[in-house]
């Protein structure tokens, strides 16, 4: 993704990354990875997913920042890009979008599960 430093820039680059959001699976590996870094065969097994469609997302999501990946011996680990989500919001850095609550927050919080 190339960067862009003027202000009519901004609404641009909102829209690719909203577009990138629009595929749900890109979405789904988003919301796994909340829980923390993930191996690739964890995350395809996770979301029932073939090993090379979840690489290829991510390869994505990597590109405009949305993930960073960290290299352990063989495995690759994918986790959520810094600044990304906070208090269960993506950032996009022109808007936020909300991710609901997991059970596991919600009773933390005081909540009924549901």
């Amino acid at each position: 993704m190339e960067e862009k430093t003027d202000a009519s820039a901004r609404p641009i680059e909102c829209a690719e990354k909203l577009k990138v959001l629009g595929e749900p699976i890109r979405f789904r590996l988003i919301e796994a990875l909340q829980a923390g870094s993930m191996a690739v065969g964890d995350l395809a097994e996770l979301l029932e997913l073939p090993l090379m469609l979840v690489s290829h997302h991510l390869k994505v999501l990597l590109e405009y920042g949305f993930v960073q990946r960290q290299k352990e011996g063989r495995f690759v680990y994918y986790s959520l890009g810094d600044d990304v989500l906070r208090m269960n919001k993506l950032n996009l850095g022109c808007c936020e979008l909300s991710f609901p609550a997991s059970e596991d927050q919600r009773t933390k919080s005081g909540g009924e599960p549901l």
